[in-house]
């Protein structure tokens, strides 16, 4: 299926549901902010923008897939998308939540507690450091056409330089949990879990788990593209990692709270 394609369905898919639960707030389905929390109508405005949204842009990616557009040029495209939607239903829910909130009486307002994620933060970038040294010290062992995605049998398909592979690829990667986790100390109502106290913390650290996997498979293909190691053991990381992802997230839901 052509990526373009795929894209497609993949945001009429969300488009769709999103339409059908703008007016029901919930866990699991539509976009989610601090301030969808604090008040229905700005779930519904938010909301109810998203779905549309999606859904044109479900109309862009089908059309684009008729011609033949370098994946490069789509993933620039998913990204501009994705950022636009984020920041126009945060605005949106803000104003939302702020028009209600003038509205209603006067009262006390208890100041939002930011989440701590310095110490988080630092256990997350402290693996980065560790690779970004380990490619300094075997970059002359690693061959120009640099293994970069693997089938399902852990047979390398897919190749870059090995600047982009070894440095680029990894390091967009890894940045991806340490720069969410930096949005929600800043500005936590951007980006909020519906988990409080423990079970925040504990999400905290599932999120950490994930980031020290993303690092060590990266570095794992950087053993493995300077010889050092087989994929012979790939299989069996990713299904035990899997295993205690699928444990841990059973254990976060079961201490789920909804700030309502």
């Amino acid at each position: 299926m052509k990526t373009s394609l795929f894209l497609s369905l993949l945001f009429f898919t969300v488009g769709v549901l999103t339409l059908a639960f703008r007016n029901r707030p919930n866990p699991y389905i539509g976009v989610r902010f601090g301030y969808t929390y604090l008040s229905k109508e700005a779930w519904r405005r938010a909301n109810s923008f998203a779905a549309i949204y999606c859904l044109m842009s479900a109309i862009l990616f089908f059309a684009l897939s008729f011609f033949t557009v370098p994946k490069a040029l789509l993933i620039g495209l998913l990204i501009a998308l994705i950022s636009a939607l984020v920041a126009i239903s945060y605005k949106i829910a803000k104003e939302s939540y702020e028009r209600e909130d003038l509205s209603m009486p006067t009262k006390e307002i208890k100041p939002l507690e930011k989440p701590e994620t310095k110490g988080f933060l630092l256990a997350q970038i402290i693996p980065v450091v560790l690779y970004l040294l380990a490619v300094m010290m075997l970059w002359n062992e690693l061959p120009n056409s640099f293994a970069i995605h693997f089938n399902i049998s852990f047979k390398p398909d897919s190749y870059a330089n090995k600047e982009m592979g070894a440095v680029v690829i990894p390091l967009i990667s890894s940045s991806i949990i340490p720069a969410m986790l930096l949005l929600i100390s800043k500005e936590p109502m951007l980006i909020r879990f519906p988990v409080y106290g423990k079970g925040q913390k504990s999400l905290f650290c599932l999120l950490t788990a994930i980031q020290f996997f993303i690092v060590g498979i990266e570095f794992y293909i950087l053993l493995f593209n300077a010889g050092i190691v087989g994929m012979e053991y790939m299989g069996v990381i990713v299904f035990g990692f899997v295993t205690v992802l699928i444990l841990w997230i059973w254990q976060i839901w079961r201490s789920y709270k909804i700030n309502v």
